[in-house]
């Protein structure tokens, strides 16, 4: 049965369609939740920082992997995972200033 998972891409595919509905999902719902009151609820947005960034590495694991064969696949995979980390930066930079600035309520 596992042989049979890692085999079939149409299996990979739709999960990973799966997960980008989730995890969008999530990042638009707390988008809006953070801009309605964006004083009080600024610690949402390295959550969705962190979000977008793991779309953007899934994203770019999968298209490295699928197009290994393709050298013109492999740019755009190295993109997708630069921004991931760029992302990973911009959520820890945010988070340490809210952090600095006591605009954490879960951590005090």
């Amino acid at each position: 049965m596992e042989a049979r998972w890692k085999r079939n891409p149409h299996r990979k595919k739709v999960s990973l369609d799966l997960f980008h509905i989730v995890l969008c999902i999530l990042v638009v719902g707390l988008s809006v939740y953070a801009f309605m009151d964006v004083e009080n609820r600024a610690w949402a947005f390295p959550i969705v920082f962190v979000a977008g960034a793991i779309l953007d590495l899934v994203n770019g694991y999968y298209r490295f992997h699928r197009g290994r064969s393709e050298e013109s696949a492999v740019i755009p995979a190295l993109l997708l995972v630069f921004a991931g980390v760029f992302l990973l930066l911009l959520a820890a930079s945010a988070f340490y200033v809210l952090w600095r600035q006591g605009k954490l309520p879960f951590l005090g």
